[in-house]
């Protein structure tokens, strides 16, 4: 059986925002996202939007984004508004709910195994009117989930229309997602068209309609996923049109595939439904491996496939008890003119055709049935009812469903709906009355069906709760932190009522939800936390709150809307406790910094080390806390010089303080070399005897330094073993080593330090005796 399966909830797509604009010809500034100034970064543009605003990307050349809000991302054209993706860092990320995004050419290259162009990691996503020339990307683009980190299994009612996808490894890959459609694309010169699989829990009831995949290596791969639906496509001139491998209940019809080395490949498949299709002039026309079993080929055309028909090494059925395939070299009779042959055609092996046809099927102007409904008989005013619908449709199609209500209104076309399974569509009444309904149902090509019977609904006067109010409502909050709200509703019933309660907020850890129920006119304290770390509120941002009552009999009030600005004050310029105003060349050094934050949020730092690099540690302390930022992290120095080190703090929510900077100088340290006692080389007494395989010294030695600076040389400290032994501030630089009792191997160190306070080293290892 297939479950129902619908487009993306365009009922959730949010367009009552305003518009920001994006031109990356605005190099100079200001930017504030108007017309007049526009943001020249998508990026900065998602940042600074709210749920249901509208991003208008104006022609040019961009860089991916991360979205996490409800957003609509228009480009001005699919040809000249082009985002490039060069870096996996660069990719485009649509990981909230309902979001769209049209008019745009992504490219860009090779950026990783599995790595996509775009990522589609939310529910109700829209991708339309697109180009993707991937360039060998491995995917060009993902529709799913990312549960290895996140736990968030599936995604639901993604849409993919009207888009072209040349040059990937991978066109599309559904991977973790549930319900989705990809209508009107085509698929040009990919490794994989469009890959469907899923290891975790199979069921994933796609669609793919009115699509063409020319000159790919495969045209459609389902591997490991079940009741999938592919209807009305175009497989042309692949090297294999569908490789089906471990999958159950996919169903293809309505298709032309042709010019394939293999059309359908089927490898431990079972349950196949191959209906309706014009299979002609492949290399191999269909294919089941011996692990095959259990699959219905039934009503196409195979025509000149000129190695073969159809093998089956497993063992599945050809016809439908009535009627077979249509086969351009069947040889038997119609003695009977009832358009079936009189003797089966053999498949191969033991596999045949019972009722092979004598003429090719025809796909063309046969429409869908009348609907059947079926639903509540008798309901109340204001409660949301749901009716199933089932049409039949002779070319297998899937199939779209329209009510009307009887009250004035309709349902639009709803679904597509695979052929054979039950749509669902919901309806409620504002008046008590008699209704008469009436459905009718389209194929996915757009032929229409009549209208069905009438089907009566009696609905039974019923008072909806009245709109909630807020009490005393709080007009400002700070991010992070919980406000608290209280709201009434009254049921002229006297019901009890429940809430739900949109808060504004992306919903990536902020549910939208239900309360419990309430006796009518009670007050009920709510409470939300705005903001977290992949939500920030950089500065100040205002939210609408909507709520609605319903009481128990499903009936809902109308909605009430509130605006909250939650505010996020940025931390206090750092003050340095602690840094060094000299280093040396390629020398490691911290400085020791603090700041506070007026919101008491957690914070970390910024650092702009004035030429080697850039800094943000991501490591966020308490506010008030004292920190050291070491320069290993991007801050190596390797030419003398003064550089400008800026700093300023961040808190947890995104908002930054004022820089403060300071000069640093980076200079060459002393030169500093121990000339006595020598590499290799035996001395007695202080006397250089002869070379040897290691330096050897008996009795005593001077140790002689040299060491140069242009700021001078303040002191040269002698060291034996890590032991400071003598300190020499005059040249030449020298000291008498004249221990005795300390026979064996040592390590002698010099360290020469500057006027500037700078040091360098120099060390040898000898052996000394006596």
């Amino acid at each position: 059986t297939f479950l129902v399966v619908s487009y993306a909830d365009k009922s959730k797509q949010d367009n009552s925002g305003r518009i920001i604009y994006v031109d990356d010809n605005n190099t100079e500034g200001p930017w504030d996202g108007s017309v007049e100034y526009p943001y020249q970064r998508i990026q900065d543009a998602v940042d600074n939007a709210s749920d249901g605003d509208i991003i208008f990307v104006f022609n040019g050349q961009y860089k991916g984004f991360v979205a996490r809000k409800r957003l609509n991302i228009v480009g001005e054209d699919n040809e000249n508004t082009t985002i490039k993706i060069y870096w996996s860092n660069e990719k485009i990320w649509l990981k909230a709910d309902s979001i769209t995004f049209t008019n745009f050419k992504v490219t860009g290259n090779y950026i990783g195994w599995q790595n996509a162009h775009l990522e589609a990691m939310g529910n109700n996503i829209i991708i339309s009117n697109c180009k993707f020339y991937a360039n060998n990307a491995d995917v060009a683009l993902h529709a799913g989930g990312e549960y290895w980190y996140t736990g968030d299994y599936y995604k639901d009612c993604i849409t993919i229309s009207n888009s072209t996808f040349q040059d990937a490894g991978m066109g599309i890959q559904l991977y973790l997602a549930r319900r989705c459609v990809i209508e009107n694309c085509t698929f040009y010169n990919n490794y994989v068209g469009v890959e469907i699989m899923d290891f975790v829990g199979k069921d994933a009831h796609h669609h793919i309609y009115n699509c063409d995949f020319y000159k790919n290596k495969y045209g459609i791969c389902i591997h490991e996923t079940d009741y999938n639906y592919i209807c009305n496509c175009t497989i042309l001139n692949n090297s294999m049109g569908f490789f089906i491998n471990l999958a159950e209940g996919n169903y293809i019809t309505s298709s032309l595939i042709s010019g394939n080395n293999l059309g359908v490949g089927v490898y431990r498949a079972d349950e196949e439904w191959i209906i309706g299709n014009e299979i002609r002039g492949n290399k191999g026309g269909i294919k089941f491996d011996q692990y095959s079993e259990g699959s219905y080929v039934h009503h196409n055309n195979f025509v000149n496939n000129t190695n073969y028909n159809a093998k089956d090494e497993g063992n599945n059925f050809w016809d439908d008890g009535n009627e077979g395939n249509y086969w351009d070299n069947y040889t038997g009779v119609d003695g009977n003119n009832d358009g079936i042959g009189d003797t089966p055609y053999i498949v191969s092996g033991d596999n045949v055709d019972e009722h092979p046809l004598m003429q090719p099927v025809s796909m063309q102007e046969r429409n869908p049935s009348s609907p059947w409904i079926d639903g509540e008989e008798w309901g109340k005013q204001w409660v949301e009812y749901t009716f199933s619908v089932l049409a039949t449709d002779p070319n297998f199609d899937s199939l779209f469903y329209f009510f009307d209500w009887g009250d004035g209104t309709n349902s639009g076309w709803v679904g597509p709906f695979c052929h054979g399974i039950e749509g669902s569509v919901e309806h409620k009444w504002t008046e008590p009355g008699t209704y008469y309904i009436r459905a009718k149902a389209r194929d996915v090509t757009g032929r229409e069906g009549n209208w069905s019977r009438l089907f009566i609904v009696n609905i039974e006067e019923n008072s909806r709760p009245e709109r909630p109010i807020f009490l005393d409502p709080p007009s400002v909050g700070i991010v992070g932190y919980s406000v608290n709200f209280s709201v009434v509703s009254v049921d002229k019933d006297s019901e009890q009522v429940k809430f739900y309660i949109h808060w504004g907020d992306p919903r990536v850890n902020h549910p939208d939800e239900w309360t419990s129920y309430y006796d009518s006119g009670e007050i009920v304290n709510l409470s939300h936390v705005w903001g977290d770390w992949y939500n920030k509120i950089k500065d100040s941002k205002t939210f609408m709150i909507k709520i609605k009552a319903q009481d128990i009999n499903g009936a809902d009030s109308e909605w009430t809307t509130i605006n909250i600005t939650i505010k996020n004050n940025p931390p206090l310029a750092p003050i340095i406790l602690d840094a060094p105003t000299t280093v040396k060349v390629g020398g490691r050094f911290r400085i020791k910094v603090t700041s506070s934050d007026p919101d008491n949020h957690k914070i970390a730092y910024e650092v702009d080390w004035g030429g080697p690099g850039w800094l943000s540690t991501n490591i966020f302390v308490e506010s008030g806390t004292n920190y050291s930022i070491d320069s290993v992290y991007g801050g190596y120095y390797g030419s003398p010089g003064v550089y400008t080190i800026r700093i300023r703090a961040y808190d947890y929510y995104g908002a930054t303080g004022p820089w403060i900077s300071y000069n640093i100088t980076v200079k060459t340290p002393p030169t500093v070399k121990i000339c006595k006692p020598l590499k290799y080389s035996i001395y007695i007494r202080n006397r250089w005897v002869l070379p040897f395989i290691c330096t050897l010294i008996f009795s005593w030695v001077d140790i002689k330094v040299t060491a140069f600076d242009k700021t001078g040389i303040e002191k040269v400290e002698f060291y034996v073993d890590n032991e400071l032994k003598a300190i020499d501030t005059d040249s030449p630089y020298k000291w008498t080593w004249d221990d005795k009792n300390v026979s064996g191997k040592h390590v002698i160190k010099a360290i020469g330090y500057d006027n500037a306070g700078l040091s360098e080293s120099d060390e040898i290892t000898v052996w000394k005796f006596f």
